[in-house]
């Protein structure tokens, strides 16, 4: 999987570096953040690198605590399988929105 997510974020940065090329460039016009602004950001990204990652895991292991809890005990096998699923598919999307906002 992990190789796999590696070859698709590198084709992904290969086609929005191309893209960014031909698209004109716009200015970027700096905007004025505040105290509190800066330092719970800066708290925040001590622990959390990826916050759409954070959040993404944060979810999906949330869903499945309320699933078990409402679920027999017998059916969790398959569920399992969808769980470790899920966590992929949250990872792989993070891996290439990182990958499309590095080439940008």
């Amino acid at each position: 999987v992990a190789l796999g997510l590696v070859a698709a974020c590198k084709r992904w940065r290969r086609i929005s570096v191309k893209a960014a090329t031909s698209a004109a460039i716009k200015p970027v016009t700096p905007t004025r953040v505040g105290a509190v602004e800066t330092i719970s950001s800066e708290l925040f990204g001590l622990f959390v690198d990826d916050g759409w990652l954070a959040a993404g895991i944060l979810v999906w292991v949330l869903g499945r605590w309320w699933l078990l809890r409402h679920q027999q005990i017998g059916a969790t096998t398959a569920a399992d399988g969808v769980f470790a699923a899920g966590l992929l598919v949250v990872l792989a999307f993070s891996a290439l929105r990182r990958a499309h906002m590095q080439s940008a």
